[in-house]
């Protein structure tokens, strides 16, 4: 790596989310390197270093943080699952626990494994964060109350860290696998209307291509203005035109 070339993590790197979009979009940059963090095995190329695991499993966070060094320019806390879809009297608290294990405390673990580094660089922090988090769905307790959490995080560690950048941004419905089992699934406890949502985006083409979504989340890692920090915003926010 040269003094020029920057580094970047990004969690959830597994093909067809939209971790696989960030990930080459940022390696289309010939200065950029990424280490990537994801469950299933992903190749890359030459550029690219993959540590193959679970954000919720404290030898993963020890072998990535080993990986990224004592300098990282960007991380994309990206890794995230839907996990039970339940309503609240016959949620199952451990199911429940288990999403907040990946979608919050993952990240938070991980963030502070690899806050020396992002300082080093006055690097930034990009949190992948849902609609779900401000719009209730019924019987996504689990999902959008983690994404909800991870907002506060969010926000509270942009007032405490001034040498980092982080920023909260929602994708979109973006068509990947979640939203195909989504589909596919149709909880009951989900109201109609929702139900119906869904299928209607999909029928009319409406859900966010994940390279859009991806070519967003880079450009965010890469330029993302220092005034922006503990801000939650989608993808597509007038803000973040002419990002480059």
């Amino acid at each position: 790596m040269t003094t020029t070339t920057k580094k970047v993590l990004v969690t959830g790197t597994s093909a067809g989310g939209i971790g696989e979009f960030i990930t080459r979009s940022l390696l289309e940059n010939e200065n950029v390197e990424v280490i990537g963090l994801a469950r299933r095995q992903a190749e890359y190329g030459e550029r690219y270093t993959h540590t193959q695991g679970d954000i919720s499993d404290p030898s993963t966070i020890e072998k990535v943080k080993n990986a990224v060094g004592d300098r990282l320019d960007a991380a994309v806390f990206n890794a995230g699952i839907l996990g039970e879809v339940n309503r609240v009297e016959n949620a199952n608290i451990d199911s429940v626990k288990h999403v907040f294990e990946i979608n919050y405390f993952g990240p938070i673990v991980l963030t502070k494994a690899v806050l020396p580094a992002l300082r080093a660089a006055n690097g930034r922090a990009i949190y992948t964060s849902s609609l779900a988090s401000e719009n209730p769905v019924p019987g996504w307790l689990a999902y959008g109350g983690s994404k909800a959490a991870l907002n506060t995080f969010v926000a509270i560690l942009a007032t405490e860290e001034p040498q980092i950048t982080a920023l909260a941004i929602e994708p979109g419905l973006v068509d990947t696998p979640m939203q195909a089992t989504i589909r596919e699934k149709q909880w009951d406890v989900m109201s109609k209307e929702a139900q119906r949502h869904f299928l209607e985006m999909k029928e009319k083409g409406l859900l966010v291509n994940p390279k859009d979504t991806g070519t967003t989340f880079a450009k965010m890692a890469l330029h993302a203005k220092h005034d922006w920090s503990g801000k939650y915003a989608p993808w597509n926010d007038p803000l973040f035109e002419n990002l480059n």
